[in-house]
C-alpha cells in the first residue's frame, strides 16, 4: 500500500515539473526567435530596394541593322501570301448562302376520371333462421346465412406530363459564303497584310530629317524589366512610361522629335473561351374529380466564343515636352488572376533622331513606373495608386561604331596566284569580305570567321586591282591594309555634354547642311562652335 501511494506521489510531482518546465522552455525559444534591431533595419533597406515592384534595369543598345533584317525577312515573307485564290472565288458562285428552318412543337393531355372498380367477397355465415309450421305446432330449423360484402376501388390518379413530338426529321442544307462575300473577307485580309508591310518598312517622317534630305540614323534599345507584384497591388496594371528627347550636342533640326519606329513587344494576348449557358424548364399537372392533364415547357440557349485576354500592350503617350517622344507598355493581369505574373520581361523599341550618323550620344531618355486600377471584366483603367509612382532621372543614349577593327593582316602566297588572307581584330557575326564583285561569306570556299581572326582565299591580282573591304553587318566597309600604314578608323563624337576634347582650338557643326549660290552672288551659312579649348 505504502509503494502504491508514493508511486502515485512521484507521478504527480514528474507532471508538475512538466507543467512548470515546459512553458518556461516556449517562452525562452519566442524570445531567441525574435528579430534583432539589426534584422528590422536589414528587413526595411530591403522592402525600401524593393519599391514598388517594377524594375526597369539600364537599357541595352542592340545592333539595329539586326533587328532590320528580321523585320525585312518578315515583310519579305507577308509579301509572299497569296490572299486572294481565284479558285476558291470561282468555285463560290451559285452555291447556296444560308438556310432557314423554323419548328414548333406542342403537347398537351387532357383525360376525364377512371371508372371505379368493385370486387365481391363472400363471408363466413355468422347468423340462424327459425321457421313456424301451419299446425300450430313449433318446428325449429336452422339455417345459417351468408353474408356479403362489396369493396369498391379507385385506382389513383396522377398527372399527365405530355412530351413534345418528335420534329418531321427536316434538315438545314450545307451552304457557304458567297463569292462576293468570300472576295471581301480576302480584300479585307489583303489590305491587312498591307498594313503590317507598311508599318514594317517605316514611314518617311521616321527615315529622313524633318526640311533636310538626311537619313536619320537608327538604334535599337532594350528594357529589362522585372515585376515582383505587392498584395497592396491586386487588381492592378503595372505601367512603364518612357519618355526620349533629343541631345543638344549633334542635333540637325530642334523641331523635329525623336521618332518611335517599332515597339515589342506590340500586343501580347490569350486566347480565352468563354460559355454561357441559360436553360429553362417548366412543368405543371392538374388533378380533379372531372379532368386530370398537364402540360411541359423547354427553352436553352447557349453561346460560346474565344476572347483575347490581354497581357502586355504597347502605347504612345503624350510627351511633356515638344521635343520628347512618349510610349508606355502595360503588364496586365490574365487567366482569371489578381495579380500580374511575376517575372523577368523583355521590351524592345526603334528610335530615329534626326543626329550625325557619327554621334556618339543618341539622346536621353526618362523611366516612371507606377500602378493603376483596372477593371477586371471590362478592361478599363481607373485611377494611378499615387504612393506606387516612382520617377527616374533622365540617363543617356549611347552610341556604338562596329565597323570593324582590324590588328593585324597577314598574306600567305598559296601558289598559282592565289593568297590567303588572315586578318586579325575585333569582328561581329555577319562580318565578311569584299573583293571587286566577289563576296566571301559564311559557306564560301576557303572563308573561315572567328570572333578575333577573318581567313580567305582569293587572288593576288584582284587584291592588287579592286582591294579588300571588311563589310560589317550595317553595311559599312573597312578596307584590309596594314594597321601600321593606315589611317585611324573614325571617332564619334564625344558624348551629350558639349565638352571640348582637344588641347586647343575649336570645333565648328554646320546647320544648314544644303544650299545653292549662284554664279557671281555671295551665301551665308550657320555654324556652331561644338568644341572649344585654350
Amino acid at each position: 500500500m505504502r509503494t502504491h501511494l508514493s508511486w502515485q506521489r512521484c507521478v504527480i510531482s514528474l507532471l508538475l515539473i512538466v507543467s512548470f518546465v515546459v512553458p518556461t522552455t516556449l517562452v525562452r525559444a519566442q524570445e531567441r526567435r525574435r528579430p534583432t534591431p539589426e534584422q528590422v533595419q536589414e528587413a526595411q533597406r530591403i522592402q525600401e530596394r524593393t519599391g514598388n515592384g517594377i524594375f526597369v534595369d539600364t537599357p541595352k543598345v542592340y545592333d539595329d541593322s539586326s533587328l532590320q533584317l528580321m523585320l525585312n525577312q518578315a515583310r519579305a515573307r507577308l509579301a509572299a501570301i497569296q490572299a486572294i485564290d481565284q479558285s476558291g472565288l470561282l468555285s463560290r458562285i451559285g452555291a447556296v448562302t444560308g438556310a432557314s428552318l423554323t419548328q414548333s412543337s406542342l403537347g398537351i393531355s387532357v383525360a376525364g376520371p377512371p371508372i371505379p372498380g368493385s370486387v365481391v367477397t363472400n363471408n363466413s355465415p355468422t347468423g340462424s333462421t327459425t321457421v313456424n309450421t301451419a299446425s300450430g305446432g313449433s318446428t325449429s330449423t336452422t339455417t345459417n346465412l351468408p353474408v356479403q360484402g362489396t369493396v369498391t376501388t379507385n385506382p389513383q390518379q396522377n398527372p399527365i406530363l405530355p412530351t413534345a413530338p418528335a420534329n418531321g426529321g427536316l434538315t438545314v442544307p450545307a451552304g457557304s459564303i458567297s463569292a462576293l462575300d468570300a472576295l471581301n473577307e480576302q480584300m479585307q485580309l489583303t489590305y491587312e497584310i498591307a498594313n503590317l508591310q507598311l508599318l514594317l518598312e517605316g514611314s518617311l517622317n521616321d527615315r529622313y530629317v524633318k526640311g533636310m534630305r538626311f537619313i536619320k540614323p537608327r538604334t535599337t534599345l532594350g528594357f529589362p524589366i522585372t515585376i515582383s507584384p505587392q498584395r497592396r497591388y491586386k487588381d492592378a496594371v503595372a505601367v512603364i512610361e518612357v519618355e526620349v528627347q533629343n541631345p543638344e550636342f549633334n542635333n540637325l533640326n530642334r523641331d523635329d522629335r525623336p521618332a518611335i519606329t517599332a515597339l515589342l513587344p506590340r500586343e501580347k494576348t490569350y486566347n480565352v473561351a468563354a460559355l454561357t449557358d441559360h436553360m429553362t424548364s417548366i412543368g405543371g399537372g392538374l388533378v380533379t374529380s372531372v379532368v386530370n392533364g398537364g402540360f411541359s415547357f423547354l427553352r436553352g440557349h447557349k453561346s460560346y466564343y474565344v476572347v483575347q485576354d490581354q497581357d502586355t500592350l504597347a502605347v504612345m503617350r503624350e510627351p511633356s515636352a515638344t521635343d520628347r517622344a512618349a510610349f508606355a507598355w502595360e503588364f496586365r493581369p490574365v487567366l482569371g488572376q489578381p495579380f500580374v505574373r511575376a517575372g523577368l520581361k523583355q521590351t524592345f523599341v526603334q528610335l530615329a533622331a534626326p543626329l550625325l550618323a557619327n554621334s556618339g550620344c543618341f539622346g536621353k531618355l526618362a523611366v516612371n513606373t507606377y500602378w493603376r486600377k483596372v477593371d477586371r471584366k471590362t478592361g478599363v483603367l481607373k485611377e494611378v495608386i499615387p504612393e506606387s509612382i516612382n520617377h527616374a532621372y533622365l540617363d543617356t543614349i549611347p552610341a556604338f561604331n562596329i565597323s570593324p577593327t582590324i590588328k593585324d593582316v597577314t598574306f600567305d602566297d598559296l601558289g598559282s596566284g592565289q593568297l590567303r588572307v588572315s586578318v586579325l581584330g575585333s569582328f561581329l557575326g555577319g562580318t565578311y569580305v569584299r573583293v571587286g564583285n566577289n563576296l566571301f561569306r559564311e559557306g564560301s570556299p576557303g572563308f573561315t570567321s572567328e570572333l578575333s581572326q577573318i581567313r580567305f582565299v582569293t587572288g593576288a591580282a584582284d587584291i592588287a586591282k579592286y582591294k579588300a573591304f571588311l563589310v560589317s553587318r550595317d553595311g559599312t566597309e573597312t578596307e584590309i591594309v596594314n594597321p601600321l600604314g593606315a589611317s585611324p578608323p573614325p571617332v564619334l563624337a564625344a558624348n551629350c555634354v558639349e565638352t571640348p576634347t582637344s588641347n586647343e582650338g575649336f570645333r565648328l557643326q554646320r546647320l544648314n547642311l544644303e544650299a545653292a549660290i549662284a554664279a557671281g552672288s555671295s551665301a551665308s551659312f550657320t555654324f556652331r562652335v561644338s568644341e572649344a579649348a585654350g
